[in-house]
């Protein structure tokens, strides 16, 4: 449960409405994010799946980017790191709810159906973001809460989803996207 007043990347959660407080296996992150070729592509180096009673499940990481995959170093935090960060969230997120299941609307799926599906039918629909602060971006957090409605057409299923980064130094920046999974 996401407080809309809280600074962006700060889920305020009581600890006695906590159902879920999960650490992620190492093994468990590398398997998720093995689509990422190349080890410099990796940014999340940690991450806690949680969930508050009456909330949908979401997830925190602990990100760092020590050289771009993709440009020579702007110093900060960018679209296009925010888009590959979210993407790893978003797939941890997406896998662990659902080897958990805890995430309903993706109840028929098992993990090896996450595996299968993850590359071709997860699309980003819709994607607004915004930077707030600049952010290091050798070290800091993001936070991902999956929407608890969700909507669904005859072949894809549409998640609503919030993103937050924040580092140290006060940066900040946020973002709200919306997933289709083709089904």
């Amino acid at each position: 449960m996401l407080d809309n007043n809280a600074a962006p990347g700060r889920v305020n959660i009581q600890p006695d409405r906590l159902i879920a407080d999960e650490v992620l296996a190492p093994d468990f992150v590398k398997r998720v994010l093995y689509p990422y070729a190349s080890k410099s592509c990796v940014y999340v180096t940690g991450a806690t799946f949680f969930q508050a009673m009456g909330a949908a499940p979401a997830l925190r990481a602990e990100l760092a980017i020590p050289v771009s995959c993709y440009i020579d170093d702007t110093g900060h935090f960018n679209s296009v790191e925010f888009n590959i960060c979210y993407n790893q969230m978003l797939y941890l997120l997406l896998a662990h709810g659902v080897a958990s299941q805890r995430i309903p609307a993706l109840g028929h799926w098992t993990l090896q159906s996450f595996f299968e599906k993850q590359l071709p039918s997860i699309l980003i629909g819709r994607f607004a973001s915004r930077f707030l602060r600049p952010i290091n971006p050798r070290s800091f957090r993001g936070t991902i809460e999956l929407e608890p409605q969700s909507n669904r057409s005859a072949r894809a299923l549409f998640l609503n989803t919030r993103a937050y980064y924040t580092d140290a130094g006060g940066g900040a920046a946020d973002g709200e996207i919306t997933i289709s999974i083709m089904e």
